[in-house]
């Protein structure tokens, strides 16, 4: 087997650590990077012909050791507002707005029909637009960027 010579890893030191330095950078900050939040199939339903006001769904999971909770939710040029819907004690289904969600740590809420969901109007401008990006405020100090495929 053939040794290679000392003066190739002397000419070679500065490129050699600059790898290593990026490599080691970017396995910390995906790990750093990763914040223990899962948003799984953001999808906004676009209102019926008539109708101005559409429905967001979506899952947020929670991986982390502590609650988390889901404060807001901001896309340019719209009002989004976070509901649910429930059974009131005639068995009707009404729609009630909510001014936070917690998020169990481990667990997850699902924003889905007939459940949480985001209503949100003015979306007359982007009714040719195939997804729209957001900001779900976390803890009332986190943002975390999310895309909705419109639908």
């Amino acid at each position: 087997m053939k040794q290679i010579p000392e003066e190739f890893f002397k000419a070679h030191y500065c490129t050699y650590l600059l790898f290593l330095i990026i490599s080691l950078a970017s396995c910390s900050s995906e790990t750093n990077g990763n914040t223990g939040l899962i948003i799984d199939d953001p999808y906004i339903n676009l209102p019926l012909k008539g109708q101005r006001v559409a429905v967001g769904y979506f899952k947020l999971s929670n991986h982390l050791n502590n609650a988390i909770v889901l404060s807001d939710v901001f896309c340019n040029d719209l009002e989004v507002s976070l509901h649910t819907s429930l059974l009131n004690e005639s068995n009707i289904m009404i729609m009630k707005p909510l001014q936070r969600i917690q998020i169990e740590g481990g667990s997850f809420v699902a924003f889905e029909p007939g459940s949480h969901h985001l209503m949100i109007t003015g979306l007359d401008a982007l009714m040719n637009a195939d997804k729209i990006k957001c900001t779900m405020v976390i803890d009332d100090n986190w943002n975390l960027p999310v895309t909705f495929k419109l639908k």
